[in-house]
């Protein structure tokens, strides 16, 4: 791999990588919320059936539910349509997020859909049985602004298809990120206090890292004010500084914001952010400390801020004292395919931590269902194929316990380094071991089996980053 070659397979991933998703994991404060607490929308509408299956004009009986999207769903909103299809009500909301809308007719399930409510809104909702998924009509400022950012969102992935395909030169990616970054931060700019606002802005900085920088900072510190961006400098502006410029630099840059910021979810956000580098970075004893001046500040916390942060809390005092950078990984050993072939069953080997001493190595937990897992697979293998040639190792240890599952997604989409026997992961004590509490969960280790670090979650970048930094290679031309 020459010296370039990094930067511009940085820049190909970066632009290949998929959109940020709408969604959260169930219970979970949703980042893009501008609004934390509660409040109520005016819901009104009207839903008929196609005359092709019900030509009596009578739409009375359809039931409607707005639940949040949770294993155990609260229902938000109920109503049942009058004759002419019409109905209305007030919602009421725990904050501003996406919520799921379910259509009832004689304790059927005939529909479904998502929508977005916040604050000082209001919701219309129009659509027609049996087709009523894909093609109802959600009007409200909050839906309108959902609508654009996906409209957007489209055409993005179209141009990305066509830089996978080699039909872009290399030359002008950069040109194109910073294109598209405008794009998307003019929906920032024109649905302010919008979840697709928030989403857009977090994703307009996304395509500017590692290639304009500069611009990225001046966006944050010209709307400091607006505290979904204190957000985002908590994160995406505090990740460039500590590209940049350094540990130092970038913990400052956390306590400018912390002494700033009114609003107490950023500034605890701020603080596990401050302890989850110091844990990153190896300064474990420092990392240790904040973590214990964390556990004292928890008594002053709302309830929900201790629901939330009590998992996070227990999982981070566990890596720091298990699983820090220099300590050796706790081993594993099971059999692993290297290659699906054809319709013969996979021919398995042993491997173990042992096994992989001599060259670093990445290992992943993941869970092949994962929608993220699978649109990230492709820069993946991308990346497998261009340190694999420095010898770097990469494992994988799905999470599924069917086999026929695990060989159909390698089927599909190919395999290139060895996998797990399905079942594998879940018959061991590696969950404990690892702390795989957020999947996917990956270790990068040296030659020697001890941590480089530990990732969590779907970041290309920050793999590509590390990935490049094993082996000594410059991030960027």
């Amino acid at each position: 791999m020459t010296m370039q070659q990094p930067a511009k397979l940085f820049l190909f991933v970066l632009l290949w990588m998929p959109l940020i998703s709408c969604g959260k994991p169930a219970g979970e404060q949703a980042e893009y919320s501008t609004h934390s607490g509660p409040f109520h929308v005016p819901v009104s509408g009207k839903i008929t059936v196609d005359p092709a299956l019900d030509d009596t004009g009578d739409y009375s009986g359809i039931g409607l539910l707005i639940r949040t999207e949770r294993t155990s769903p609260d229902t938000l909103f109920h109503a049942v349509t009058s004759k002419e299809g019409v109905f209305d009500g007030m919602a009421h909301f725990p904050r501003q997020d996406r919520y799921l809308l379910e259509l009832f007719r004689n304790n059927r399930r005939l529909g479904d859909t998502t929508l977005v409510a916040g604050p000082g809104d209001t919701l219309r909702i129009e659509g027609q049985l049996p087709r009523f998924a894909g093609n109802a009509r959600i009007v409200s400022r909050e839906n309108d602004a959902m609508r654009t950012l996906v409209r957007i969102e489209r055409h993005y992935n179209r141009i990305a298809q066509i830089a996978q395909m080699g039909g872009l030169p290399q030359d002008t990616i950069p040109v194109l990120l910073d294109n598209w970054s405008d794009i998307y931060w003019e929906v920032f700019e024109n649905y302010p206090g919008t979840v697709a606002g928030v989403l857009a802005a977090g994703e307009s900085l996304r395509l500017l890292e590692n290639v304009h920088d500069r611009k990225l900072m001046q966006r944050l510190r010209e709307n400091m004010h607006d505290e979904p961006i204190q957000r985002l400098a908590a994160s995406t502006g505090f990740v460039t500084i500590l590209r940049e410029e350094g540990l130092d630099p970038a913990l400052h840059w956390l306590d400018s914001l912390e002494a700033r910021s009114t609003d107490s979810d950023i500034r605890i956000r701020i603080a596990m952010n401050r302890i989850e580098v110091l844990y990153d970075s190896a300064r474990t004893a420092r990392a240790r400390d904040y973590l214990a001046r964390f556990k004292e500040e928890i008594g002053r916390f709302r309830p929900d801020q201790i629901e939330a942060t009590a998992e996070w809390v227990e999982s981070m005092e566990y890596d720091i004292t298990h699983l820090a950078a220099g300590q050796i990984l706790p081993s594993f050993q099971a059999e692993f395919f290297d290659t699906v072939l054809g319709e013969g069953e996979p021919v398995y080997r042993t491997l173990s931590l042992d096994d992989l001493k001599g060259s670093p190595a990445l290992i992943e937990v993941v869970r092949l269902a994962d929608r993220n897992y699978q649109m990230n697979y492709n820069q993946l293998r991308i990346l497998y194929q261009a340190y694999r040639k420095e010898g770097v190792r990469f494992i994988t240890l799905p999470v599924e316990t069917s086999p026929v599952v695990v060989r159909a997604f390698y089927e599909d989409r190919g395999q290139d380094w060895p996998v797990a026997r399905a079942g594998a992961f879940a018959g061991s004590t590696l969950e404990e071991q690892w702390n795989t509490r957020q999947l996917p969960v990956r270790f990068l280790i040296d030659a020697e089996g001890r941590i480089i670090r530990k990732l969590y979650g779907s970041n290309m970048t920050d793999l590509l980053a590390e990935l490049s930094r094993i082996i000594g290679e410059p991030q960027s031309e």
